[in-house]
């Protein structure tokens, strides 16, 4: 049952990669999967386009942690997802959170609807590179990173390169070019 819910989870991650790159996913196209799966293959391909500093991934040994605030459903989706892969030599963790009192470990945190307001305590560190995702605009301007917001019928990316730039994070040309870039004005 875990192998085919794996399985399962796998597709919508390959539809995902396929999606990204016609500029969002409609609601039409979604009715099969559940929000949380949607969201989960969404993080996961996006660790596909995005670079840290090297030093922040030097240690293979080391996995590559991405910390979801108070979404289970996502977390759990994501465990699937990942189970046996890797990127840049790294395995992947999933952590869930609580609060953001024990991000040290985190390269990604998942700030789902609904628990933007502990992100707006949320002081990094700027020597730690921390790739911040969340759904609202309201979390970008705050100084998210990436968000997946509901644009009418469809999921967009939006990025906030200038705080990117701020946690030493960039982005494959790729993903620019799909992403609408957030701009404050």
């Amino acid at each position: 049952m875990i192998r085919i819910q794996r399985l399962f989870i796998k597709g919508i991650s390959l539809s995902c990669i396929l999606i990204l790159f016609l500029g969002g996913i409609n609601d039409l196209n979604a009715g099969r999967f559940k929000p949380d799966q949607i969201k989960a293959a969404f993080i996961y391909n996006l660790m596909n386009f995005i670079f840290w500093p090297t030093d922040i991934l030097s240690d293979s040994s080391k996995p590559f942690v991405i910390c979801v605030l108070k979404q289970k459903k996502i977390a759990e989706n994501l465990s699937i997802i990942t189970e046996g892969e890797k990127i840049k030599g790294h395995s992947f963790k999933i952590k869930e959170l609580e609060d953001l009192s024990n991000i040290d470990a985190c390269q990604v945190i998942f700030v789902g609807e609904g628990a933007e307001k502990a992100f707006n305590q949320l002081e990094i560190d700027g020597d730690k590179p921390i790739l911040t995702i969340g759904e609202s605009e309201e979390f970008l301007k705050r100084g998210g990173i990436v968000g997946l917001l509901k644009l009418g019928k469809r999921i967009q990316i939006i990025i906030n390169l200038k705080a990117a730039e701020m946690a030493g994070i960039s982005f494959n040309s790729k993903l620019l070019k799909v992403a609408k870039i957030f701009d404050r004005q």
